[in-house]
């Protein structure tokens, strides 16, 4: 029996890869790097929400690079990288695109390592983002918090992250 699909990833997989298919958004050219790229990733195992992302990220890509996902060099990467960085995106989202910036290309460029053009792309998520012990509600804060709170449900809502933290 196959297991449950919850997010219905075979479907968005399927619409995606139909969609691919059908759309003047990307290049011919584009769209064989693209295709061959995801059956590289499922014949290695990739899962289908990584290949899904894959397929809309590098869709994205290649209506930035004008010229075609192949002959991008390493300043046009560049000034998708500095897009990529200044947009609303999140953290998350950011790095997920320089991460199959960063893969795709190492893999059309059939080799072990990352080429020049793109070995210099950082994917990582900065710590800036996330919260500090001391940045947190104390128990006190939390406390005053849930004393203020007219409706019970508030009260309720404070007094559990109260009783969660403290375990």
């Amino acid at each position: 029996m196959e297991p449950f699909d919850i997010h219905h990833q075979k479907r968005t997989l399927e619409a995606k890869l139909l969609w691919l298919e059908k759309t003047k958004e990307v290049s011919p050219n584009d769209k064989k790097f693209i295709l061959d790229f995801y059956k590289d990733g499922v014949s290695r195992g990739l899962s289908i929400a990584r290949n899904i992302k894959y397929l809309i990220l590098l869709s994205q890509l290649s209506g930035m690079i004008k010229t075609g996902l192949k002959n991008a060099k390493k300043e046009k990467i560049k000034d998708i990288v500095v897009k990529i960085e200044q947009s609303k995106y999140s953290e998350w989202s950011k790095k997920d695109f320089k991460v199959a910036i960063k893969c795709f290309y190492k893999w059309l460029g059939g080799g072990e390592d990352y080429p020049d053009s793109v070995k210099w792309i950082k994917a990582s998520v900065r710590n800036a983002k996330h919260k500090l012990p001391e940045e947190l509600l104390t128990e006190e804060e939390i406390k005053a918090l849930s004393e203020q709170a007219e409706h019970p449900r508030d009260r309720l809502l404070c007094k559990s992250s109260m009783k969660a933290a403290a375990e």
